[in-house]
Parts: C-alpha cells; sequence; structure tokens
C-alpha cells in the first residue's frame, strides 16, 4: 500500500461526491456484448493484470493521506443471469454509486445470459477519463490474449507524476500568469447562461440528470466538413461554433461563458490512466452583423489560447477570480461541451458508437448493446460530441430538475437545423440563419394559417 497526493481535479470532484454521495452523475461506463465463448479464468486475470498495471485503478480516497493505492483490490464479477434482465441489470451496474473512500473504484462485471453476454466496466470519474477507458480496454484485450506474457510497454510515468507537476506549475510564475490571462478572458462577462427551462431552478443543486442521443444526418455531416475547410476551422471548431449560436438564440445573450473540456495530458502520459479532463472557458459574443464564419474564427482563436493556458486547474479559478459561490448552479458557467475523437487504435469505441452489432476486436467478437446515459445532471446542459470516421453523433445531457424531454428533443433538432444552414451559408448573419427544419417549418406554417386565415412566410 502506498500514498500520494491528490490532484486539484480530484480534490474537487470528492468535494462534489460528499454533497451527493448517493448520485452516479460522475460515473463513467462502456458496456458491450461478447459473441465469443469467454475465458473466465482468462478475463478474470486479465482484470487483475490490468488493475495491476494502472495503479489509478487500485485507489481509494482518504481525507488524510490522499490517494491510497491498495495492492490487490480489483476482481472480475461474473454474474449469471436471464437475458430479459440483462438490460436492466447494465443499467444498475453503471449506476450504482461509488464511495470514495473505498477502493476499488472500478468495476469490471460480466453478466452472463442463456443466449447473450455483456461485459461492463464502470468507474468513478475521479480515477478515469474517457481517454483512459481507450487505454484500459486496450490493455485488457492484450492480456486476455496474452496473459501475463503480453509485452506492453513500460510506461514512462504516472499520474502521480502529473501532481507533482501540477503541483510544481502552481508553486511557480506560471500560476500568477494563468490567472491574469483568465482574468481579463473573462471581465465583464456574466457567470451564468440563463436558458428558458421548464421549471423553477431548485435552491440546490441535486445532479439529476438524462441524456438524448441523436445523429447528424450523413449530408450534414458531409456538408459541414467542407465548410469547415472552406473557414479554415476544424470540424470540431464549427460544431462548437453552432451550438454557441443555439445558446445564444436560445438565451437571448450576446455574451456568456461556456465550458469546453479539455485533456492536459502530455506525450509522456498517453497510455495512463488517470483524470486529465479539465475544462476551460470560451466566450462566444454574437453582435447583429456577426457572421457565422467570424463566429468560428474567433472560437478557433479562443480554443488555440485556451488550450496552451488549460495547466491552471479550473476547480482554483472561482476562487481566483472571486465568484461568489452558488449551490443551485455550477460556478462561471452552466454549459458544457465536450468531444471523442474515436479513430486510429480507438477501433473498439469507435464501433461501439456506431451501433456495429459484429465486429472483431483483438480476436474477440464483440457487439454495441444499450447502456443507459451516465454522467448526466452535473451541468444544466452538456453536449458530447462523437465524431468518428464521417460519422457524428451527438449526446445532450440536461438537467431533468429543469427541462422536461420534449424541450431537449426540439433543441437537438434546432441544433441540427443550424449546422446544416451554416454549412450552406457560413458567410451568412449567425443571428439569421435558420434552425428550424422543414418538417418544423411546415408545423408552423399551418400552425400561423389556422390562427390568421393566411400562412406566414417564416
Amino acid at each position: 500500500m502506498s500514498t500520494s497526493p491528490l490532484s486539484v481535479g480530484q480534490e474537487a470532484l470528492r468535494f462534489l461526491h460528499d454533497l451527493a454521495p448517493d448520485s452516479a452523475a460522475y460515473n463513467v461506463a462502456f458496456a458491450f456484448g461478447i459473441r465469443d465463448e469467454i475465458d473466465l479464468d482468462a478475463l478474470a486475470a486479465a482484470v487483475r493484470l490490468t488493475a495491476r498495471r494502472h495503479d489509478m485503478l487500485r485507489s481509494s480516497f482518504d481525507d488524510a493521506r490522499g490517494r491510497v493505492v491498495h495492492d490487490d483490490v480489483v476482481r472480475l464479477d461474473v454474474r449469471r443471469v436471464d437475458d430479459e434482465v440483462l438490460t436492466d441489470l447494465v443499467s444498475a451496474v453503471i449506476t450504482e454509486p461509488f464511495r470514495l473512500r473505498e477502493a476499488p473504484l472500478i468495476r469490471f462485471v460480466l453478466l452472463v445470459g442463456p443466449n447473450e453476454t455483456v461485459f461492463v466496466m464502470v468507474a468513478h470519474h475521479a480515477v478515469v477519463d474517457a481517454g483512459s477507458q481507450t487505454v484500459i480496454l486496450r490493455d485488457l484485450f492484450a492480456f486476455y490474449r496474452s496473459g501475463a506474457d503480453t509485452e506492453l510497454p513500460e510506461l514512462p510515468a504516472t499520474f502521480a507524476d502529473h501532481v507533482r507537476a501540477e503541483i510544481a506549475v502552481l508553486e511557480s510564475p506560471r500560476r500568477a500568469e494563468l490567472v491574469a490571462y483568465w482574468r481579463q478572458a473573462v471581465a465583464g462577462a456574466p457567470f451564468t447562461l440563463d436558458l428558458p427551462t421548464d421549471r423553477p431552478r431548485p435552491p440546490v443543486q441535486r445532479y439529476r440528470g438524462a441524456a438524448m442521443l441523436t445523429r447528424v444526418p450523413d449530408d450534414v455531416v458531409a456538408d459541414l466538413r467542407a465548410a469547415a475547410r472552406g473557414v479554415r476551422v476544424t470540424p470540431f471548431v464549427f460544431l462548437v461554433t453552432a451550438f454557441q449560436l443555439l445558446l445564444h438564440r436560445y438565451s437571448g445573450q450576446d455574451d456568456f461563458l461556456l465550458g469546453c473540456v479539455l485533456s492536459t495530458k502530455d506525450r509522456r502520459m498517453a497510455n495512463v490512466v488517470g483524470n486529465f479532463a479539465n475544462p476551460v472557458l470560451l466566450r462566444p459574443r454574437v453582435g447583429r452583423a456577426t457572421t457565422f464564419r467570424e463566429l468560428a474564427e474567433e472560437t478557433s482563436r479562443q480554443l488555440r489560447y485556451a488550450t496552451a493556458h488549460r495547466d491552471l486547474p479550473f476547480a482554483l479559478l472561482p476562487a481566483e477570480l472571486g465568484v461568489p459561490q452558488d449551490r443551485s448552479r455550477s460556478a462561471l458557467f452552466q454549459v458544457v461541451v465536450s468531444a471523442y475523437l474515436a479513430g486510429g487504435e480507438d477501433t473498439l469505441l469507435d464501433e461501439l458508437f456506431r451501433g456495429s452489432t459484429d465486429f472483431e476486436y483483438q480476436g474477440v467478437r464483440v457487439a454495441a448493446t444499450t447502456m443507459p446515459p451516465q454522467q448526466t445532471g452535473q451541468f444544466d446542459l452538456t453536449l458530447e460530441l462523437h465524431m468518428s470516421r464521417g460519422a457524428v453523433g451527438t449526446v445532450l445531457k440536461y438537467s431533468t430538475d429543469l427541462f422536461d424531454e420534449s424541450t431537449i428533443r426540439r433543441m437537438a433538432g434546432h441544433y441540427h437545423a443550424l449546422l446544416a444552414s451554416a454549412a450552406a451559408d457560413p458567410d451568412g448573419v449567425a443571428a439569421r440563419l435558420s434552425m428550424v427544419d422543414g418538417a418544423e417549418r411546415a408545423e408552423l406554417i399551418a400552425a400561423s394559417a389556422g390562427a390568421t386565415g393566411e400562412p406566414l412566410d417564416w
């Protein structure tokens, strides 16, 4: 058993956990079906070897000692179940809360039915981020295939090294430079984004949420990729810009802050498991004559500068800026955008995102399976972008204390329509781009005709 300090982000997640210890809002999970017969002994050994390689998977958090690394606490949990309850059990495994003071903070569960088998991996976000999922699953399958003889390259660093580097930055003059940059970036900005809600905001945030999954039509994806090249921004920037415009149109605010999740990993940490996620701030400002191109160019510029200043842990920023505490909402921003860019060696997650029903990964036939929404309720609204091989999936996660499902469904449709409008006319005035698709336009025209006798020109 050994100990090491927590990162600032882990300290913040422990604080949030103590506010809502029975919440699963910060569970990070993946589940998939397995089509082949499983060697249970080999899979159990692979789980132990993967946990032995990545000490974060054997960790718990102690109030006095920081992160405690245990010797051998991770096991494969095999459950024999009936096929008809598989989906419910997957949901139960994924949404079971963790106790941060009790190791391990990850579960590997194999649900074995008469005709179906589902593998579930769920961890607390304090020990795993999205990039870590790829590393864990890649190593797990490698150990399953070859056991202890697997020749994986030695890790050049550990998460403890990352924490030491973070501490060094915070104890150096660099900290003052970072704070000064962010103070200037948000000077005069409102710290709340007031979207219209279906219910009043509760006085205390309860971290209850749901999610809506949609897929941007393939023709719109092709058009926006071409438009992004013309504007000289990445497709991700184009997608974020359209989301900013959607928030502007819904809120009526022409100046607000948007959280954008980046990774603080460097090359040494590429294969290290841990929570390297750190939000940064974007500040969209939409004037009456601002074109979509101008908004996208400014978003691209802000992302470059934010990336260069992402080594200040966001959890420290509200206090540094003197933002008053408000338990009803998250500080500085209430809406977040994040992205998962699949591809390359991430073929497993890529195929699962695409809903593939039968494909091979490292010699094992696997398939996508139904998963419940996860990491919902953290913010008022989160847009999670899944980008892979010409496809773009969107997950709108929302607080169910504030929004109805029908509202989010309409919002998703408006977002897709804005993407299509911006792709067709990136030089158009942003505030005038249509966010109504053909079906909704027909409904509006029919409704207006019924009310006035003559259709309005939408």
